[in-house]
């Protein structure tokens, strides 16, 4: 057995009595107020938060890209580019994940001659391109066709799937597969690459987002333009192959009402139910948007809003979802702007709802949180940090001027009442941990502790765990190597970690 302490490789950071914020305020520890406005033009599309805090966004606006670093308070991170930016990057970033190394992935789309090709670049740490990764620091899907990216998803072991379209001749659903040194993996569809239309077939179809099970079926939210009811979950196995087990036929229309969403995000609870957020599609939708939960085989969940849909705007309201989080304790987040494209008066805005779709009251104003500043600001991007709190970052612009970057950092939790566990209090078995860990907090731990660990990337890590007394074992096996944190909380005491898997 193990005592922790500082110079262990599982570090225990205790949770003091001294935070008093309201959940949904703004963390005045970082930049200005709880947010920055940056100086670097554009979109800031993407974000992802290592777990010492620093975290990397990438932005576009018009053939402008760039990929900076900001420290834990904000802060531009000075050895990371010019001013804590890389720009001209080549391709126009559309995601950006961290792998459990600290490399940086950017999934995007490049354009070689007129034909667009959907690529993911790596990165070091540092910002400079790994050598190491596809043809000097790039991989791509080198087809002569067009092919457009619109998501990434960091596998377990290491591989890399890409989402988006492929014109073959008809706009199909695109997945694409890599593995960890940049090469397609051919054990994967065909070559790498599964092409999807729906049957009958028809064109403009879209893979948009995906989520993996537990048991490696990938589950795809794709948006199909032939139908008005144009949103389809479609699952495939975890070789690629199309799993005709879900729904009878591989693939389910989501009806969404007369709202007329595109699904732009999915993921899933813990049941392995699936959660799907969908924004408003064109001018007969405006300022919609849904959220939709449905079972693991595609039926919608009536224990969820109205009939398995909750509508994200009321008559009163206009808000646009752009991305979605869900917490490690079933809550939803989104995020976006409570205006219209055109709209004089638009502030970013984060809500979060309860597992069932219920805004949650306690959360900002009435399960709302604002940034609200004299310009337009637009949310598009939202994840986790390894201390329970919430990243997010968009856009903020003046009128008739160019927008600028920006990012914003909220509190989850107000921290009011949850008790300092003193580290010396914890004992962890083995350092590193390898197949196990086993927890030890000194005194009993009661049935309704939660445990959650995430990866580098801030990425859930599924795992299982059982209860003995004071102990809390946790299997690790099927992890891969790397850093990654893990949260505690029972009763009223809260402990954070990281932790090295070999």
């Amino acid at each position: 057995m193990a005592r922790l302490n500082t110079l262990c490789t599982l570090l225990f950071i205790a949770i003091t009595t001294v935070i008093h914020a309201q959940p949904g305020t703004l963390d005045p520890t970082f930049g200005t107020a709880g947010y920055v406005v940056t100086n670097q033009v554009g979109d800031g599309r993407s974000i992802a938060v290592y777990p010492d805090g620093r975290s990397v966004v990438i932005s576009a606006s018009g053939g402008a890209s760039a990929m900076g670093m900001f420290q834990a308070d904000g802060s531009p991170s000075t050895g990371f580019g010019t001013n804590g930016w890389f720009t001209g990057l080549g391709y126009v970033p559309i995601k950006v994940l961290l792998q459990v190394d600290g490399k940086i992935l950017v999934a995007g789309a490049w354009n070689s001659g007129g034909i667009v090709d959907m690529i993911v670049a790596r990165y070091n740490g540092t910002g400079t391109p790994d050598a190491s990764f596809g043809v000097s620091g790039i991989a791509r899907v080198d087809l002569p066709t067009t092919e457009t990216c619109l998501g990434m998803l960091l596998l377990a072991d290491g591989r890399i799937l890409m989402t988006g379209s492929i014109i073959d001749p008809d706009q199909r659903a695109l997945l694409a597969m890599f593995n960890t040194n940049g090469t397609l993996d051919a054990s994967f569809g065909e070559g790498g690459l599964v092409k999807w239309l729906p049957t009958p077939t028809s064109s403009s179809t879209e893979a948009q987002d995906a989520a993996i099970q537990n048991d490696g079926s990938i589950v795809v939210a794709c948006n199909h333009g032939a139908i008005i009811a144009n949103n389809l979950l479609v699952r495939f196995t975890a070789s690629g192959d199309l799993d005709e087990t879900f729904n009878g036929i591989g693939h389910v229309y989501v009806d969404l009402g007369n709202n007329q969403d595109d699904i732009l995000n999915v993921q899933l609870d813990a049941s392995q139910r699936i959660i799907c957020m969908a924004s408003n599609s064109d001018a007969g939708s405006a300022h919609s948007g849904s959220l939709a939960r449905l079972t693991t085989n595609g039926v919608l969940d009536p224990t969820f809003g109205v009939g398995g849909v909750v509508a994200l705007n009321t008559a009163s309201t206009t808000y646009s979802a752009a991305a979605m989080l869900r917490s490690s304790d079933g809550k939803i987040l989104i995020t976006g702007t409570t205006g219209g494209t055109f709209s004089p008066d638009r502030e970013l805005f984060v809500a979060r709802y309860s597992s069932d779709g219920v805004l949650d009251p306690v959360f900002g104003t009435a399960g709302y949180a604002f940034v609200v500043l004299p310009y337009r600001e637009v949310g598009q991007s939202i994840v986790p940090t390894s201390d329970g709190r919430i990243m997010v970052c968009g856009r903020s612009q003046e009128s008739g001027q160019s927008g600028y970057v920006m990012l914003a950092r909220f509190w989850y939790d107000s921290g009011v009442g949850i008790a300092t566990h003193a580290a010396s209090e914890i004992n962890a078995f083995p350092v590193p941990a390898q197949n196990t860990l086993t927890l030890d907090r000194g005194h009993p731990l009661p049935g309704g502790t939660l445990i959650e660990v995430r990866d580098a990337a801030g990425r859930i890590a599924p795992v299982t765990f059982q209860l003995n007394g004071a102990r809390a074992v946790l299997d690790m096996a099927h992890l891969p190597a790397g850093l990654y944190s893990v949260t505690l909380v029972a009763s009223d005491e809260r402990s954070i970690a990281r932790f090295v898997k070999e």
